[in-house]
């Protein structure tokens, strides 16, 4: 075989070699079902908290009000994907709000742009039991 051939399917070989192992680590990674731990948000004050995930293209933000121990409203500040996908969780923050609880059933049809959602649900709310937590420790009220 000559060196110019041997290069070719060497390219080729190399090529499809970081191929398969950015598709292999994209579903390992991607598919992954972070388990969302219970949060316990009925001491937390009243007040609007916010939340971050990350999402492909961007960072997706959202704000948790909680009022009287309970899960009142969720805005989603921000989300960088299509709009389409922003309209969508419409259905899962009614869930949400619904069952008290960020780990809810996503939407069909935006299953990554769901799970960003929680998770960014998730995190406003632990942030919010973790201040909570630090303030009564400190004997700090706001």
């Amino acid at each position: 075989m000559s060196d110019e051939r041997r290069n070719k399917y060497g390219r080729r070989g190399l090529i499809l070699l970081i191929f398969a192992l950015l598709v292999g680590c994209c579903l390992y990674f991607g598919c992954r079902t972070p388990v969302l731990q219970p949060v316990d948000f009925s001491r937390i004050p009243d007040g609007v908290y916010s939340g971050r995930s990350f999402k492909f293209p961007g960072p997706m933000v959202v704000e948790v009000e909680l009022k009287a121990g309970k899960i009142a409203a969720i805005r989603l500040v921000k989300h960088a994907a299509l709009k389409k996908y922003s309209n969508m969780m419409e259905p899962l923050i009614a869930r949400i709000i619904e069952q008290q609880k960020a780990d809810v059933d996503g939407v069909t049809g935006a299953t990554i742009s769901s799970r960003a959602f929680k998770l960014a649900v998730h995190d406003a709310l632990a942030t919010a039991a973790e201040q909570a937590k630090q303030a009564g420790k400190t004997g700090k009220t706001d």
